[in-house]
């Protein structure tokens, strides 16, 4: 699958994370940096300050974030 950020700048191959214990990220890159979840209630949409961090899998908005493994 392929994770493509808002701005279409950035693309990443991504698969579903299977070692995730806490279920918190639903996709993460094969290299396990950086992982995908569903934004939260508290979400309003794509901004100028988060664009960057927002990312579409299969026609669903998910936000990035690197967890560095």
């Amino acid at each position: 699958m392929i994770a493509k950020r808002y701005d279409d700048e950035l693309m990443y191959s991504v698969q579903k994370c299977d070692d995730d214990s806490s279920n918190k990220y639903k996709y993460c890159t094969r290299d396990g940096k950086l992982a995908f979840k569903k934004p939260g209630k508290d979400f309003l949409g794509v901004t100028k300050q988060n664009y960057k961090n927002v990312y579409v899998i299969e026609g669903s908005l998910y936000i990035g974030e690197y967890v560095g493994k």
